[in-house]
């Protein structure tokens, strides 16, 4: 039994916990488990670099929000898992849209299609992406908050006569990672 997966660049496919190349791949007929994930820079080693850039820096640090209004942090990579059922030769397509999530608002979100041929089953569901995605996207939009906050009280005390504004922007910052913390993720 043969099973050839399909993909679009920058998706990671996890059959029974092992990641897979989008190339020809043998399975056993039955049931297998499928994980397909969008690659994205938080899963990399590296993922501070992006504070690097200015415009990325200040922009987290003024509590910009990304090019789309974007409210949930899986709204940036996409996560389909699901189950297979394989009887003999299939096909497997995975395909990454972008896509929205409701016709009234303008919140659009990364969604992923699971089509087969000649498959006995497939089902699946949109999860959310892990705990290490979470915890860095919410580190790479505080981090600049709290560099700013230190340099803000700073300043303030070295004039002394300026400490409202680092107060009110501390303020800020606590609603903000209140905010983060809190958030809940659209599937």
């Amino acid at each position: 039994m043969v099973l050839k997966l399909s993909c679009c660049n920058g998706l990671e496919i996890y059959i029974d916990g092992i990641k897979v190349q989008c190339r020809d791949l043998e399975l056993p007929s039955g049931k297998h488990l499928i994980r397909v994930e969008q690659d994205n820079p938080l899963y990399r080693r590296y993922w501070l670099k992006a504070l690097l850039n200015p415009f990325c820096f200040w922009g987290f640090a003024f509590f910009k929000s990304e090019h789309t209004l974007h409210k949930a942090y899986n709204s940036q990579a996409a996560v389909w898992e699901g189950k297979i059922e394989l009887h003999r030769d299939a096909r497997l397509s995975a395909d990454l849209r972008l896509s929205q999530l409701n016709g009234n608002y303008l919140e659009e979100y990364w969604s992923i299609e699971i089509q087969g041929k000649d498959l006995k089953s497939v089902s699946g569901r949109r999860v959310e992406p892990s705990s290490l995605f979470r915890k860095r996207w919410i580190a790479l939009r505080l981090i600049p908050c709290f560099i700013t906050v230190i340099l803000l009280w700073i300043v303030g005390l070295t004039l002394r006569n300026t400490l409202l504004i680092p107060f009110i922007y501390t303020l800020l910052v606590v609603i903000r990672g209140i905010f983060l913390f809190r958030n809940k993720a659209i599937i």
